[in-house]
């Protein structure tokens, strides 16, 4: 991917026509706006998240997978999580998914061990994230229940947004996460769903 094939992409998704129309720049677009990634956790290691120049913030749930850029890691199973999973990352969608939305501002970047030529940049770079893990350890299908503990957790944490990435089968009007992502709408709290995946 070339960066004219970035910029593209940005264009697409009229990224640049949001960085320009708000105070500021690029760099900073996405300041002081909270993003929940309920998905299969961040990477808080990952250069994209790195915290240098973010001001201290408290940490919520568990601190060996936040910082001050990943300000929240939580786990959801089964509600007593019997497994005693954490919010570690498993695999990569999460990390990927929060780094669309985050990826700090012109992060070097490299695949298999060579460097690209050019560094990423998430859609809003400067925001803080949420790691709300609905696929902890070997969990591959996210139980409804603890994907709506998620997004309560995020709203009650004091996220702006919660982002899903993750689909799955519908059962109209009464589904309970559609009657919960309507309810933290009224709530104030913008719930992102994805259009890409099954269901």
């Amino acid at each position: 991917m070339t960066e004219e094939s970035i910029n593209m992409k940005r264009m697409l998704i009229n990224a640049t026509q949001a960085w320009a129309n708000q105070s500021g720049s690029a760099a900073t677009a996405g300041a002081g706006v909270k993003v929940a990634v309920v998905d299969s956790g961040i990477d808080v290691t990952h250069p994209c998240f790195a915290d240098a120049g973010y001001a201290s913030q408290r940490q919520l749930g568990n601190k060996k997978y936040t910082n001050n850029k990943v300000i929240a890691a939580k786990v959801f199973n089964n509600k007593l999580n019997a497994n005693g999973f954490d919010a570690a990352a498993v695999g990569d969608h999460g990390t990927h998914v929060a780094g669309t939305i985050g990826c700090n501002y012109l992060t070097p970047a490299s695949v298999d061990g060579v460097a690209i030529p050019y560094a990423i940049s998430g859609v809003a770079p400067r925001v803080l994230l949420g790691n709300y893990n609905v696929f902890p350890g070997t969990v591959e299908d996210a139980r409804s229940e603890d994907i709506l503990n998620a997004l309560e957790a995020a709203y009650t944490d004091g996220f702006d947004i919660a982002n899903m990435s993750l689909g799955g089968g519908s059962h109209g009007i009464q589904d309970l996460l559609t009657k919960a992502v309507d309810n933290l709408d009224q709530a104030g709290m913008v719930v992102t769903v994805s259009a890409g995946n099954e269901g």
